[in-house]
């Protein structure tokens, strides 16, 4: 269910599906006191975990609130996996961007991004008293494999955990195309711009290999314990 903030993108929780004290989001670096507040007082957030590499954790810090407890746990190593996409598109427009489903694949298969996904499940299913919130800088990719890995666990079927990724869309959308005009004015090409914009929005191509890996792993290594 989206959660309405004003400095903070594509946030929702799982309330839908019966999960409580469970949320994904995009950064949080524009977060406001009032954002804050309401995720403080009505979720009663208590720990944070940031999927983004160090560099744009560093670029983008998250907003800090008292009493929170954030885990950096990067999904990737960049000289292992590549650059962020986001990194890439945010920062240099008409450079070429990474084969989305190879991304996806690799961080579901490379060895240190299956140790960390492991760190961040067991962060996320440690109890608490009160809710846990995971990003990356989109909260699409990394954000969305993690969310896809925790509704798979609980034994939500692989159509409505693909259904609840492509929700991303509604909110990105907008972004998306802001984007395509932008590298299209800078670049004058339509397949860089395409590009580009396919990189904001998620796409059942990317996703869909993921869910059968993630799927076919035992819940022993993904799930709960």
């Amino acid at each position: 269910m989206d959660i309405k903030l004003q400095g903070v993108r594509n946030i929702r929780d799982f309330t839908e599906y019966g999960f409580h004290g469970y949320i994904r989001s995009a950064h949080l670096h524009d977060m406001t006191e009032s954002d804050a507040e309401i995720l403080l007082k009505n979720y009663k957030l208590r720990m944070v975990i940031d999927l983004r590499t160090g560099v744009e954790k560093n670029e983008q810090p998250d907003h800090v609130m008292e009493g929170v407890e954030y885990l950096h746990i990067p999904l990737f190593d960049e000289s292992r996996v590549g650059i962020s996409h986001e990194k890439c598109t945010q920062q240099d427009m008409d450079m070429m961007l990474p084969d989305m489903p190879d991304l996806y694949r690799k961080i579901v298969t490379d060895e240190f991004s299956i140790a960390q996904i492991k760190k961040v499940m067991k962060a996320i299913n440690d109890s608490r008293d009160g809710a846990v919130l995971w990003h990356c800088t989109e909260g699409k990719d990394r954000c969305g494999i993690i969310s896809a890995l925790f509704l798979l666990s609980r034994g939500i079927d692989k159509d409505t955990v693909m259904q609840d990724y492509l929700k991303t869309n509604e909110t990105s959308g907008k972004r998306a195309e802001y984007y395509y005009d932008a590298v299209l004015k800078k670049s004058g090409s339509r397949a860089i711009a395409e590009k580009v914009k396919d990189a904001f929005l998620a796409k059942k191509e990317y996703m869909e290999p993921v869910i059968e890996i993630l799927i076919s792993q035992s819940r022993q290594d993904f799930g709960r314990d």
